[in-house]
């Protein structure tokens, strides 16, 4: 099976780097054009299905490129960001100083420690994992499909599909806003 993995494209949230998480944010100009651009990109791929979180900023890249590429579309909410529950909206340096210690937990730990009402690394790729699960299901003898998605979903369907563990989450290189990676992965 081939995967292109895409992340959504920008947001006024990634242009302040603020985290964003399941807070519903549309795209932005730039965004726009980014999805008009991977549309592009995608259209001659032979698509079969293009997979997409619930989250608004994901569903508009993705219905660019369904429209373009002319397959369906399926929603998944398990495709959907970590839940940074009360994190959201807020920069780093805002997190810092409103949890200084709870902060500290988290980016030395965060497969174990959740931010305030969110959700840890660990029960994100959970989540994601009950999504490749439909996926492959869906698609039994392969295929090429698009999952459209945020960095930190793709990033734990990238340790899924790679057979890493949650452990290998921060070596991975997030995409950024409007980019996208392909994956690969034998089904058994």
């Amino acid at each position: 099976m081939s995967i292109w993995a895409v992340r959504h494209g920008a947001t006024e949230f990634n242009e302040s780097r603020r985290f964003q998480g399941r807070t519903d944010e549309p795209l932005g100009e730039i965004g726009r054009g980014q999805a008009r651009e991977l549309a592009a990109q995608l259209a001659g791929k032979g698509l079969e299905t293009v997979y997409c979180s619930d989250l608004r900023r994901a569903l508009e890249t993705a219905r660019s490129i369904t429209e373009a590429a002319r397959c369906p579309l399926r929603v998944l909410p398990e495709l959907g960001e970590m839940d940074f529950g009360s994190w959201e909206g807020m920069t780093f340096a805002e997190i810092e100083a409103g949890w200084p210690e709870l902060a500290g937990k988290w980016v030395n730990d965060p497969l174990s420690v959740s931010p305030p009402e969110g959700e840890s690394l660990a029960a994100l790729v959970d989540r994601v994992g009950l999504g490749w699960e439909i996926i492959r299901k869906e698609h039994p003898s392969g295929g090429t499909i698009c999952v459209v998605a945020h960095s930190g979903s793709l990033a734990a369907l990238r340790l899924i599909i790679e057979g890493r563990p949650s452990s290998e989450f921060a070596r991975l290189a997030p995409l950024a806003p409007g980019s996208a990676l392909v994956l690969s992965s034998l089904i058994s």
